[in-house]
């Protein structure tokens, strides 16, 4: 009965653990401290830079985006057109649910360059917005700059599923299960897929 609760526990606490190790790393390689922000004024500007950003990216892998957040927005005072700080921000921003305060920013990036994983998180944007034509077009674009994207191929099959487009839905999850015939949310999707379509249930 206990068990799923002490294992959640556990993986929070190897989570805090590798955080603290990486960050740990950072500190010593860049010589700063997250106690002492003022050390980070004591380096040269581009340690400092490289410091935040690679905290702020660990912070983000393991799922601490709220946590991210700081890191990024003192990096811009080091860089106000760095595109991992542009990234970074709109990734946290995304992931916390300040959808508003996202956009910007992830456009932003394709200011200066171009960047499939932008164009994929714009795309999960308008999904959460219910811009499913918007969502179709983003992830078209990021396929073109990375045609074996899978999180862009099941996020366009939701959205077409949405727009009741079922032959492009189809064609889509195809070239997904292509690309990772194992992966539980292709499967996932291709069962609702079937569902949808011979069934008539909703998408």
């Amino acid at each position: 009965r206990d068990a799923h609760p002490r294992a959640t526990q556990m993986r929070k606490q190897a989570v805090e653990t590798m955080y603290k190790e990486k960050i740990g790393l950072l500190e010593n390689r860049y010589a700063v401290s997250v106690e002492d922000p003022t050390t980070l004024d004591s380096v040269d500007p581009a340690n400092a830079l490289a410091f935040l950003k690679g905290a702020g990216k660990v912070a983000l892998m393991l799922g601490k985006p709220a946590m991210a957040l700081p890191f990024f927005r003192r990096a811009r005072d080091f860089s106000n057109e760095d595109p991992d700080v542009l990234l970074g921000l709109g990734e946290a921003y995304l992931a916390t649910g300040a959808s508003a305060d996202a956009a910007p920013f992830l456009k932003e990036v394709l200011r200066y360059q171009p960047s499939s994983q932008v164009h994929y998180l714009l795309g999960k944007l308008a999904f959460s917005e219910s811009r499913m034509k918007d969502c179709v077009e983003e992830t078209s674009q990021a396929l073109v700059l990375r045609q074996e994207y899978l999180d862009a191929l099941l996020l366009q099959a939701r959205c077409l599923r949405s727009l009741r487009q079922d032959s492009r839905e189809g064609k889509v999850l195809e070239r997904a299960y292509k690309i990772a015939p194992d992966r539980r949310e292709v499967v996932e999707e291709l069962v609702a897929y079937h569902m949808h379509t011979e069934l008539g249930l909703p998408g």
